[in-house]
């Protein structure tokens, strides 16, 4: 996979390649390391003036979190960096597979329609090209799926890895806190996933005691003419009012709906969790990018499996549409911008309601 996906980059943009995002958290690591404001613009154009960077004045707006993640990288030089973050992308993700596997009972070897969905990955072909931190999200996802019945501590603190990205997974925390409730195994998998939350998110203030303000100051002016593949900025599009609440109005809606429908909250390894609320998050999140959509794998191994339980001419839909999603989600790169793609979880969306039809939506995937 790492040689196919090599020779695939190489005939793409070879000074591009997993440069263009790494800059912005390679430049705001530097500025952290050395006590400067890491979302401060004219401060990066001075460190990502190096002529082997893409883009100058890129500035990342996750939140300080995401600076223990990535301090490293700015005690290496941009272009071991570029190397190093390529390799971990492909590391996250075969583990990520390796550990839906033995969750789902799937073997990617031998089952090919799975095989060929993990391999023809749109979201991470995007990821890896950009430079992006999705593969890591995508293992602390895959984790928490993998340790919810037999470690729910342990899976707590994987899924709080997905906050490097507070806003992609928005539904599926709100129906984990529901779900604390009912269920002593989802109160003790977010009693580990808050106190992991609170490590990852109070570290950097021992570096930086203003850090906080510092990116509540960059957010005061959020980038909202970002069109990105999501129903907020359709929304805002169609409308012309470029407001914040006007992005946030799909996820607004989405989250009432589901507090309406599952009042008493979801597990993580739910079939509406993975069929539902996660792509209906990724679509109805404010922002979000194709390389985001990587957290639909473990949707993915969901549907494969149940279309194969279901079978038939309902069961080969079910089945078939990742890979259709992957196919054509690379059949448009290149020719058109990232925001086409809202039609890559709007998929997955409608399966896994069309695997709902013959199936309790309660059950879980053991």
């Amino acid at each position: 996979m790492l040689v196919f996906s090599a020779a695939t980059f190489y005939f793409f943009d070879p000074p591009l390649i997993g440069r263009t995002d790494l800059a912005e958290y390679w430049g705001s690591a530097k500025l952290f390391v050395a006590g400067v404001n890491p979302y401060d613009e004219s401060a990066l154009r001075v460190i990502q003036s190096d002529p082997q960077i893409p883009l100058i004045g890129v500035r990342m707006w996750n939140p300080p979190a995401v600076l223990g993640v990535v301090a490293w990288l700015a005690f290496t030089p941009f272009p071991i960096a570029t190397a190093l973050w390529f390799a971990l992308g492909i590391v996250s993700y075969v583990g990520a597979v390796i550990m839906l596997e033995r969750w789902a009972g799937l073997r990617t070897t031998r089952t090919p329609l799975l095989l060929l969905c993990v391999l023809s990955s749109a979201p991470l072909v995007d990821a890896l090209f950009y430079g992006q931190i999705a593969p890591l999200l995508l293992l602390g996802f895959c984790g928490a799926l993998a340790f919810e019945n037999t470690n729910p501590r342990r899976a707590g603190v994987c899924l709080a890895l997905t906050l490097l990205k507070p806003h992609l997974l928005f539904l599926p925390y709100l129906m984990l806190g529901l779900g604390c409730i009912s269920a002593s195994k989802t109160r003790l998998l977010m009693s580990a996933f808050v106190t992991a939350a609170l490590v990852i998110f109070v570290l950097p203030l021992f570096w930086q005691p203003q850090i906080y303000s510092m990116y509540l100051e960059a957010f005061a002016a959020p980038p909202l003419n970002w069109r990105t593949p999501t129903l907020g900025s359709l929304l805002q599009g169609l409308s012309g009012i470029d407001t914040l609440l006007v992005r946030s109005l799909p996820a607004l809606i989405a989250a009432g709906l589901l507090l309406a429908r599952f009042p008493g909250g979801l597990t993580l390894n739910s079939a509406a969790m993975l069929s539902w609320v996660v792509p209906l998050s990724l679509v109805a999140a404010p922002y979000g990018w194709s390389y985001d959509q990587l957290l639909l794998l473990p949707s993915t191994f969901f549907l494969v499996r149940r279309g194969r339980e279901i079978g038939g001419f309902q069961g080969w839909w079910i089945q078939i549409s990742p890979l259709a999603a992957n196919l054509l989600a690379l059949g448009i790169s290149g020719i058109s911008e990232m925001h086409h793609t809202i039609f890559y979880p709007v998929i997955f969306l409608l399966a896994g309601c069309l695997a709902q039809i013959r199936k309790g939506e309660g059950a879980e995937l053991k």
